[in-house]
């Protein structure tokens, strides 16, 4: 992976769009940006790779981007740009369709058609740049939706838009070796969000299989507190079958209830570890992670960390007294 930052602050005033401009073309594709005060503009951005797309966040003052067909004979490039808007708002013309962005909602442009993008003042804008052969392979043509808003707060496009937006902000802490599999689920996820504008029947099968692995993981992740928690509750809260659930985790290699048993273990770990917690019983940090079986907690933990929860917390303590690290079993 590699990451850019830019900033009109780096330059004179006098270059700051020039600059912007260069940047722009560099990171999206060959584009003309219209401003109204050419001598003071004043942008931002931030873009990483992830695997085989290119993830930007940026804003600025207002503006407009402009994708001409003259701008295209010279860039040819050919890809997809996702857009997905973080602040304010922004409106996005292509095909003769117009997509008005509010805040978590995002479009999907071609490269090889003319468009634009108007942005207003104090906006942030989140890209997803994907090499065509990405999205061809998951849904086929998209001319039917280019330029249409796709909703930012239900289904997978909800969670898709979560999703860049949180890894646009924090895409340092990515870990490269993680990265073609970020990659692939993201893609999957905004699939099955656009499948749903072009029919169910285009989307792989696979992609929206992740999508669901992923979302109901998310459900879990969230209500992991909950003692209730089970295969038929999760099922009814995100209308779909027990059958299909448990089908959608097994091709995952693991079931519902290994993963919300791991999932509590894991945090049962990071509390026990946490000095901060040490005034916290050890039956609080259970029952608060859902544990309703102390002696079931105690064996299912010795099981996966080879130290029960006591022997751990003691461990902790010593070592906080000390000033040593704590051991990694």
């Amino acid at each position: 992976m590699f990451a850019i930052r830019h900033s009109t602050q780096d330059v004179p005033p006098s270059q700051s769009l020039e600059y912007w401009h260069d940047w722009v073309c560099d990171t999206f594709v060959n584009l003309d940006c219209h401003v109204i005060d050419r001598t003071n503009f004043r942008g931002a951005m931030f873009a990483q790779s992830i695997s085989s797309l290119m993830l930007t966040r940026m804003g600025s003052d207002r503006m407009e981007l402009v994708r001409s067909r003259q701008r295209i004979a010279k860039g040819r490039e050919d890809c997809f740009l996702i857009a997905i808007e973080g602040r304010s708002a922004s409106a996005l013309l292509q095909d003769g369709r117009e997509g008005v962005l509010d805040v978590g909602d995002f479009a999907i442009v071609d490269s090889s058609r003319p468009y634009s993008v108007l942005f207003r003042e104090g906006f942030e804008h989140h890209v997803l740049r994907i090499p065509r052969r990405e999205m061809a392979s998951r849904l086929g043509s998209l001319d039917a939706v280019t330029g249409l808003t796709f909703s930012g707060s239900r289904g997978a496009g909800k969670i898709a838009s979560a999703l860049c937006r949180m890894l646009s902000s924090d895409l340092d802490s990515l870990p490269a070796s993680g990265a073609h599999q970020v990659a692939g689920s993201l893609l999957d996820l905004f699939a099955v969000a656009i499948g749903e504008r072009l029919g169910a029947r285009n989307v792989h099968e696979t992609a929206t299989r992740n999508a669901w692995f992923i979302r109901i993981r998310n459900y879990i992740d969230t209500h992991l507190s909950d003692p209730d928690l089970s295969r038929a509750n999760i099922a009814q809260a995100l209308g779909v079958s027990v059958r299909h659930l448990s089908d959608i985790f097994g091709s995952n290699d693991v079931s519902v209830m290994a993963y919300i048993l791991e999932r509590r273990l894991h945090k049962c770990h990071l509390a026990l570890v946490d000095p901060a917690q040490n005034g916290r019983s050890i039956s609080s940090v259970a029952f608060g992670w859902g544990f309703n079986d102390l002696s079931h907690f105690g064996r299912a933990f010795r099981a996966r960390y080879g130290v029960s929860p006591r022997e751990l917390r003691a461990c902790t303590c010593a070592v906080a007294t000390t000033g040593g690290n704590t051991p990694q079993r």
